[in-house]
């Protein structure tokens, strides 16, 4: 199921914050910035896209629970990211297939990748599992994803 970027930045904000409550105001200023206005229906419909591609309910949440007129909270446990093994080449994430790593720094970790959708080598950089919870780097690797993709040059094809 495809998730719209701007609900899975409503994901990770709730991750950053858990276990606590995320104001609407707050979600709306960090997740759409960007943007001039914006209505709470479009906050509302990224978290029910959540709940679906989650299979969560509002009734009877088991990840995100709405807090009438408030915001929003994530309920579900957090592994401590420190926990969570790092990519290896070879591994398939989603429809990448990680081919090699080629470059490290103190973000993360670059990798070639196989996208299997357009069959098409890419690049894939991963947050450094410590700063995951870290409103800033988030922040920062966001930037720098809409940076490269917004790239126009004759011998690059995005």
């Amino acid at each position: 199921m495809h998730v719209e970027a701007r609900s899975m930045q409503v994901l990770l904000c709730l991750v950053r914050h858990a276990p606590e409550l995320v104001t609407r105001e707050a979600l709306l200023e960090e997740v759409w910035s960007d943007t001039p206005y914006v209505s709470d229906e479009v906050l509302s419909h990224a978290v029910w896209e959540l709940r679906k591609a989650l299979g969560d309910s509002a009734r009877d949440p088991r990840f995100i629970r709405t807090v009438p007129r408030k915001g929003y909270q994530l309920v579900a446990p957090i592994d401590d990211p420190a926990g969570v093994p790092e990519p290896t080449e070879g591994a398939r994430i989603q429809h990448f297939e990680l081919l090699e790593e080629i470059g490290r720094g103190a973000m993360g970790v670059v990798y070639r990748a196989r996208d299997r959708r357009l069959d098409r080598v890419v690049a894939v950089k991963f947050l450094a599992p410590e700063l995951t919870r870290d409103e800033a780097a988030s922040r920062r690797f966001l930037r720098e994803a809409r940076l490269a993709a917004s790239l126009e040059h004759p011998n690059l094809a995005t």
